[in-house]
C-alpha cells in the first residue's frame, strides 16, 4: 500500500521538452517535501540504440527494454515509502496507450495515484528543437517523424492526462498547476477510482437490466389485450383490421419506451427489491395505448378497443 504515492507518466514525442520537465519537476517536488524518483528510459538505452530500435522491423528489443522500465518502477513502488508524499516520475515516449495502461496497472497494484503529462508539440517544432541538441544528444529525424505517426492521444478516462504545449513549459504556473494535479491523484488513488467505477458500473448494468425488465413487462401487456382481442373476435374481417391497426400502435409505444421518450412513474418500480407493480404498470401502458389509438386512428377505434376490454375483464 502507497496511500502517499503517485506515479507521474510523461509522454510525447522525442525533443518536445519531457526530460527538461522531468528534470524540473524533480526540484520544483523535493523543494515541497516530496520524495522524487525518475526512471528515464535514456538511461536504460542510448539514443543510438533507441534510433536502431525505431527502424527495426521486429518489437522484441523494445519490449525487453520497456520491460526493464517497468521492473524498475515496480521495485520502487514495492519498497515501502515514508510519511512524505512521493512521486516516481516515468521519462519515457510512451507513444502507445498499452505502454502507458501498465503503469496505470502498477497504480492499481499497489494503490497509489496515477497521473499522465503530455507535452504536446508539432513534429516541426520537435525537429526543431532537436536539431539544437549537441550532436551526441540527438535523435535521428526519422525516429521523430515515425514516431508522430505512431503516437496516440490520451482519450481514456482512466489516463487522467494533462496536456501542456511545450512552448508553455516555461511558463511560471506550470509547475503549481501540475503540483495541483499530483496531490489529487495522491488523495484519489487508482484503485479507489476502481472500486467507484465497478460500483457504478454494477448500477448502470443494473438500470439496464430493470429498464430491460420494463419494457418486456410493456410489451407483455400489450400483446396480451390485443391478443386477447383477436382470440375473442378470429372470425370477423373488422376485428382483422382493428388488430393490424392496434400492432402497429403497440410497436410505437415499444419503440418509444425503449428510447426513453415515455417512462413509467416512479411507483411502478417497488424500491425493495426493484420487482414491477405489474397492474399499475398494465393500467398506466394502456391510457398510454388509448392516447396513442385516439391520436392516430380516431374516436372509433377508441370505443372499440373499451368495448374489448370490458369484454375481456368482464370474463
Amino acid at each position: 500500500m502507497n496511500q502517499n504515492f503517485c506515479i507521474v507518466v510523461l509522454l510525447g514525442l522525442p525533443a518536445s521538452g519531457k526530460s527538461w520537465l522531468a528534470n524540473k519537476l524533480c526540484s520544483f517536488l523535493s523543494e515541497n517535501d516530496c520524495v522524487v524518483k525518475c526512471a528515464a528510459y535514456d538511461n536504460i538505452v542510448s539514443l543510438e540504440e533507441q534510433a536502431k530500435i525505431a527502424l527495426s522491423s521486429t518489437s522484441e528489443l523494445t519490449k525487453h527494454y520497456r520491460r526493464e522500465m517497468k521492473e524498475t518502477v515496480e521495485s520502487i513502488l514495492a519498497t515501502p515509502n515514508s510519511s512524505q508524499k512521493n512521486v516516481m516520475i516515468v521519462d519515457d515516449n510512451n507513444y502507445y496507450r498499452s505502454m502507458r495502461y501498465e503503469y496505470h496497472q502498477l497504480a492499481a497494484k499497489f494503490n497509489t495515484g496515477y497521473l499522465q503529462i503530455y507535452v504536446r508539440c508539432e513534429v516541426a517544432n520537435a525537429l526543431f528543437q532537436n536539431s539544437n541538441r549537441p550532436q551526441s544528444n540527438r535523435v535521428p529525424d526519422c525516429v521523430i517523424v515515425q514516431m508522430d505517426t505512431r503516437l496516440e492521444l490520451p482519450c481514456e478516462s482512466w489516463e487522467n492526462s494533462l496536456t501542456i504545449d511545450s512552448a508553455d513549459l516555461n511558463n511560471p504556473s506550470m509547475m503549481s498547476k501540475i503540483w495541483v494535479r499530483i496531490q489529487e491523484a495522491i488523495s484519489n488513488p487508482v484503485s479507489t477510482i476502481k472500486r467507484l467505477e465497478e460500483k457504478k458500473l454494477v448500477a448502470e448494468q443494473s438500470k439496464l437490466c430493470n429498464n430491460h425488465n420494463v419494457v418486456h413487462n410493456i410489451d407483455k401487456a400489450l400483446r396480451k389485450q390485443i391478443s386477447q382481442y383477436i382470440r375473442e373476435h378470429k372470425e370477423k374481417n373488422s376485428a382483422r383490421v382493428l388488430a393490424a391497426q392496434l400492432n402497429d400502435i403497440r410497436q410505437s409505444v415499444m419503440e418509444d419506451a425503449k428510447r426513453g421518450i415515455i417512462v413509467p412513474p416512479a411507483d411502478i418500480l417497488k424500491a425493495d427489491d426493484e420487482s414491477i407493480d405489474m397492474p399499475k404498470l398494465e393500467t398506466w401502458v394502456t391510457t398510454i395505448f388509448l392516447q396513442r389509438c385516439s391520436s392516430q386512428h380516431g374516436h372509433d377505434l377508441v370505443k372499440l378497443f373499451f368495448f374489448f376490454l370490458f369484454l375481456c375483464y368482464k370474463f
